[in-house]
């Protein structure tokens, strides 16, 4: 028998052992859905699940254990901005409803006072905010309405869809923007302007009208004129 030694596999190449691939964390479920649903924020309830996932995602990938712990750190932010702009419009749809609704009003009040000047006063009434109901009178109202139809004539229609501005204020009777917008008369054209406040935690109401620079609360209550003395015989 043939004794082979050390030397005599000394020039023949070596095998090295066969390479085993690193075994792959499995991926994140929640992370990976945390992720998408911030992105579809927008849509209001999936920003609130981006939140909800992302944190369960962050827990499932502590210590290495799955993978995605940056789709679910990522989500976070993501699914704040997202859902605050879903907040938003959907405010701007809401203000812009409730601001339509308050000049249909608003439009219907002076054009009922020439018939029914009660019945004027109670509709602007309805669409304006308990600080404006409280600080004008009916006198007040009905003057700056008579004011109004002496100057440019009965109201035909507001131009809402060319609006001159909106600019956002701030202040003690809640304010949250003022429009300027073209309103049609008899006469001709004049420029309404309305503030609109909160009235109450989501309704929008008229808090001070003008036209032409002219507004209810600036018109000087009426006082009663003095009674003359009898003369005597």
């Amino acid at each position: 028998m043939t004794q082979f030694g050390r030397a005599d596999f000394e020039g023949y190449p070596q095998q090295e052992a066969p390479y085993a691939p690193p075994v792959l964390k499995p991926w994140s479920a929640a992370a990976i859905a945390a992720f998408v649903l911030s992105l579809a924020g927008c849509l209001g309830i999936t920003a609130i699940l981006g939140l909800i996932f992302g944190v369960v995602g962050i827990v499932k990938t502590q210590r290495g254990k799955r993978r995605g712990r940056g789709f679910a750190i990522a989500a976070l932010p993501i699914a704040l901005v997202t859902g605050a702009l879903s907040v938003m419009v959907a405010f701007s749809f809401l203000f812009i409803g409730r601001v339509a609704t308050q000049l249909e009003g608003l439009q219907a009040a002076i054009v009922t006072h020439p018939q029914n000047a009660a019945q004027a006063v109670a509709m602007l009434r309805a669409v304006c905010t308990d600080d404006f109901n409280a600080a004008v009178s009916d006198t007040q109202l009905t003057t700056w309405i008579e004011q109004i139809h002496a100057k440019h004539g009965t109201m035909t229609g507001l131009n809402i869809e060319e609006t001159k501005s909106m600019r956002p204020v701030g202040g003690k009777r809640r304010r949250i923007a003022v429009l300027s917008i073209p309103a049609r008369f008899v006469n001709g054209t004049a420029t309404l302007e309305a503030s609109f406040a909160f009235s109450g935690l989501t309704q929008v109401q008229i808090d001070d009208i003008a036209i032409d620079a002219s507004s209810p609360r600036s018109i000087e209550e009426r006082s009663p004129q003095p009674l003359k003395p009898a003369a005597q015989p």
